[in-house]
């Protein structure tokens, strides 16, 4: 799949090994300088030439249909994921381990059935929260209903004993009043026939 010939990152490498090794055996110290200058090249050479190897490989292989998918989660994608050249996409790619994308993709799978789980379970316990809530909400307005038609009942009865202690009391003064006009007549005819 990469190219024939010798590998010139490989010889590159073995080339600053091997001037590491003479640097060492002079001057130990200068080895960690020259490590410190070397290494930022050597990671970009080797970065280009992994992807170099990955785009070569993505357009060797086949194409899979949509029904087998090589994403594990097409969300996850971003863009420095793009491998080639052109514009950034979310192009599927083939994997470099089937296997371990399929242990990944039955992993995301697993993830994603507990995460919808645990979410079903806080919506279960939201709505049993929310259903006790508007239980006791109504069992406090059935309350204050009891309580308030307790209290017109108590008042109704006591504005009724009221009326009726208020009539039997003008009935007694009426009493009260006609028996004093009667003693004063009597007082009145009494001191008329003692002074006859």
């Amino acid at each position: 799949m990469s190219s024939a010939g010798p590998d010139p990152v490989a010889s590159l490498l073995s080339q600053k090994v091997a001037r590491l090794k003479v640097i060492n055996d002079e001057d130990p110290k200068a080895i960690q300088a020259l490590s410190r200058q070397y290494r930022p090249d050597a990671l970009e050479k080797i970065q280009a030439r992994l992807r170099q190897q990955l785009y070569e490989i993505s357009s060797v292989l086949p194409v899979r249909p949509p029904s087998e998918p090589w994403l594990v989660d097409p969300t996850s994608f971003i863009r420095t994921q793009h491998i080639g050249e052109g514009s950034p996409s979310l192009a599927v790619q083939a994997p470099r381990n089937p296997r371990l994308l399929m242990a990944k993709l039955e992993a995301f799978r697993a993830f994603d059935q507990k995460r919808r789980q645990k979410q079903e379970a806080e919506r279960a316990e939201q709505d049993a929260a929310d259903a006790k809530r508007e239980k006791e909400r109504i069992a406090k307005l059935e309350f204050e209903t009891r309580k308030r038609a307790v209290r017109q009942s108590f008042l109704r009865a006591l504005f009724e004993h009221a009326e009726k202690f208020r009539s039997v009391a003008k009935e007694e003064n009426r009493q009260l009043r006609s028996l004093a006009n009667q003693a004063q007549g009597w007082i009145i005819a009494k001191e008329r026939y003692h002074s006859a």
